[in-house]
């Protein structure tokens, strides 16, 4: 395929969200298969730098002061880091461009505009806790002007996903978690030994609590997007447990 105009996007955090529109220029006199692999070439390169810019404002971000505690504390030497505020949903934004760029780079990724593009990133039901949403499964529906039209059906039907998703959070997932929090404290700052079946106790409830938690997030998440005329994809469904293929397939091995 001849190379051509692929916008890409680089750079992670609440100020850098740039978009790298590469176009791989030819000469006249340059050959198709020529062409084709200075295209390539460039674009491994620009994928590249484009994760490599995303995951190093991501460690700055999240580990320049860590860093600079502890290389003060083992040479003395003081590093100027000041506070530094991580952005709200850093993570999650950041593994969206990253799978964006790499889609790019081995040609999977549609032309879209700019615009289009940041809506992407910077939609927010979605970037506190997931779910995680494929960039084809996301902005070809902002394409389609009518989904941001009133529709009493999709803001009832969100609603609705919001409320099961509030009540698994509030009803499960924080009373059942809070079992397990007397035990791990206690076991952290004292030292104490527990029984058996209070250590499984503790660790199903963690487990079970943790299981809602993720489970309520990203109903409330489907919910707030379908109330907008988006649609998630619904990957919380039964997540921890196997299908017969795969059960079949691990008694094979």
């Amino acid at each position: 395929m001849p190379p051509r105009w692929c916008s890409t996007a680089g750079g992670a955090g609440s100020i850098s969200a740039c978009c790298c529109s590469p176009c791989w220029p030819t000469s006249p006199w340059a050959t198709p298969s020529s062409r084709r692999g200075k295209g390539r070439r460039g674009a491994r390169a620009l994928v590249a730098g484009g994760v490599a810019a995303n995951v190093a404002l991501l460690g700055w971000y999240k580990y320049a002061t860590f860093v600079a505690e502890n290389v003060t504390a083992l040479t003395g030497i003081e590093f100027a880091v000041g506070g530094v505020v991580l952005p709200l949903a850093i993570s999650f934004y950041t593994f969206l461009q990253i799978a964006y760029l790499v889609d790019c780079g081995r040609g999977r990724a549609e032309r879209y505009s700019f615009l289009d593009y940041v809506l992407f990133v910077s939609f927010f039901p979605h970037l506190i806790a997931g779910p995680i949403v494929h960039h084809h499964e996301l902005i070809p529906q902002f394409q389609q002007r009518e989904n941001f039209r009133f529709r009493a059906p999709d803001v009832a039907a969100g609603l609705a996903f919001f409320a099961i998703g509030l009540m698994k959070k509030l009803l499960i997932a924080d009373p059942v978690g809070a079992l397990a929090t007397p035990v791990f404290a206690g076991a952290a700052l004292e030292g104490a030994a527990h029984g058996l079946v209070e250590s499984w106790t503790a660790a199903t409830a963690f487990s079970v609590g943790l299981y809602y938690d993720f489970s309520a997030y990203s109903d409330m998440a489907v919910g707030t997007a379908r109330m907008f005329g988006i649609r998630f994809p619904y990957n919380f469904n039964s997540p921890t447990r196997p299908s017969r293929s795969s059960i079949s397939g691990a008694a094979g091995t």
